[in-house]
């Protein structure tokens, strides 16, 4: 049933059909609801959800162009869900099957509140069309949307810091830790963790790093230590500013 190459709100109703729990008639008796149960169309049987989806003489003519030999068979069928075992034994189009169902229900619906309808004639080539124009839009896969955006994209080579209250900087080439108080506030913090960093690498001989931070915090970094920066290049990526 899930796997029908049918729109999604046909398998919930074929489905909710199959274990008897749409609004029928019948069923808002049983609970209640309304003080009687005939059919709002027939106005002769009990609304059950097979005499209004297949057996209720008002919507006979919808099923005498496709499943007619199966509608008068004779067959003793007292549950839809039986009808839609049947349907599938019998190598039949349940896909269409589960459309017109559909368009049974939806044009009841409709009348009930007074609304436009399509007529009873026609109704069988209106849920055939509906599923062509279903199955045909399924097969024109749409193109996929790339993002212009830019992405960021972590560096091949180059080092990365951290800043915390217990941990000042990292390294992809190692790593140390060191406890400080916590400073006044988060940018001096990362300004420090960046300040070592540039120490640390330095001290792995490295000459050169591509670094990754808030432009005010490379700023302080900058201003407060030339001399640590005197022969060593450094590309700054800023993400953003605060």
């Amino acid at each position: 049933m899930w796997k029908l190459k049918v729109p999604n709100k046909v398998k919930l109703l074929l489905w909710r059909a199959c274990t008897d729990s749409l609004p029928t008639m019948s069923n808002l008796f049983k609970k209640n609801i309304v003080p009687d149960c005939t059919c709002y169309h027939c106005m002769k049987e009990s609304e059950t959800i097979l005499h209004t989806l297949w057996t209720c003489e008002k919507i006979r003519q919808v099923w005498l162009n496709e499943f007619h030999d199966l509608h008068n068979s004779g067959q003793s069928i007292t549950l839809f869900v039986e009808l839609v075992d049947v349907v599938q034994v019998r190598h039949r189009n349940l896909g269409l099957f589960a459309m017109i169902c559909w368009s049974i229900w939806n044009r009841q619906n409709k009348s009930r509140m007074g609304e436009h309808v399509v007529p009873l004639d026609p109704l069988f080539e209106f849920a055939g069309k509906l599923l062509a124009e279903f199955q045909q839009a399924q097969k024109v896969s749409p193109k996929p949307v790339r993002s212009t955006r830019p992405r960021w994209k972590r560096p091949d080579l180059g080092s990365r810091y951290q800043g915390s209250s217990d941990k000042l900087s990292r390294g992809n080439y190692g790593s140390f830790v060191r406890k400080v108080s916590m400073p006044s506030s988060i940018v001096l913090l990362e300004t420090l963790a960046a300040r070592r960093a540039v120490v640390f690498i330095q001290e792995l001989g490295f000459c050169g790093s591509i670094f990754e931070a808030l432009y005010r915090v490379f700023q302080f970094v900058i201003l407060s230590g030339k001399m640590i920066l005197q022969n060593f290049h450094a590309d700054i990526v800023v993400p953003y500013t605060i």
